[in-house]
């Protein structure tokens, strides 16, 4: 696994009204799949003198922003990570059902549109509510996109009460209630059983809120994908990220692709 670390700062001057001309320009590479770790929005809120139930609403209306901008560049798959299932089991009961009516937000206004993008949900989640009607909306959405598959259209996949070895080990289970002989499992074939097989392996993973310089790690966070990607953590905090910080890091990573001959 490479790891790049990098302290990226607020992105300003002409520079960045040109990071996405530039892109086009030189022909760059950009990542086939993306995963956004969105540290910080507490840490922003407590910053900015909001109240704290304050953060994840930043933090999703700049998730909005960022997923947008990462399709509008021309990145297949984007992965948004949520929260784990231990974010959701030991954060208090408050902050959980702020989290959750977030959700059952973002569902309903992509319930009210048809951009054409493959929506999966991946996780324990369900173990958090009781709602009904958004786990039918949830339900109703995955179907309703499940038909935009290939090469031509593009896969928003959140994890949500998300761990990585409930996923390898579920996926094992999955395995041995197929029947499938030993000799049957291979690299090829494991992947189809994890409940994230719609996530190919990562490219590219920006994780922000990292102030400390010792890169925080997300526990078991796509064991299976994470093969070989590249890393980029930034102390900006997650409702403060801006597009063209996210343009800096893109141009960067396809600037050493094509050095790279990749």
């Amino acid at each position: 696994m490479q790891v790049t670390y990098i302290a990226v700062g607020p992105a300003v001057g002409p520079w960045v009204q040109q990071a996405g001309n530039t892109m086009q320009k030189a022909k760059l590479q950009v990542p086939e799949c993306l995963v956004f770790v969105p540290d910080g929005n507490r840490r922003s809120a407590k910053a900015k003198g909001r109240p704290a139930l304050r953060a994840h609403h930043d933090g999703l209306k700049n998730a909005r922003t960022m997923i947008d901008a990462a399709f509008r560049r021309g990145i297949r798959n984007v992965v948004f990570w949520g929260a784990s299932y231990g974010n959701l089991r030991d954060r208090n009961w408050m902050e959980v059902q702020q989290i959750l009516r977030l959700f059952k937000q973002e569902v309903a206004d992509r319930l009210g549109k048809d951009d054409k993008v493959r929506f999966t949900v991946c996780g324990g989640w369900r173990d958090f509510t009781d709602d009904a009607e958004l786990l039918e909306m949830v339900e109703t959405l995955e179907r309703r996109t499940e038909k935009y598959e290939g090469p031509e259209y593009q896969q928003l996949t959140l994890l949500f009460g998300y761990d990585g070895r409930d996923d390898v080990v579920d996926a094992v289970r999955r395995i041995i209630e197929a029947g499938l002989k030993p000799e049957q499992v291979t690299q090829a074939t494991f992947p189809l059983y994890l409940m994230s097989r719609c996530v190919p392996n990562v490219d590219l993973l920006v994780r922000t809120g990292e102030e400390s310089g010792r890169p925080h790690w997300s526990k078991a966070l796509l064991p299976w994908q994470m093969y070989d990607p590249e890393l980029y953590f930034t102390p900006t905090f997650w409702p403060d990220f801006t597009v063209a910080e996210f343009d800096r890091v893109l141009i960067d990573w396809g600037t050493r692709r094509r050095m790279n001959g990749t």
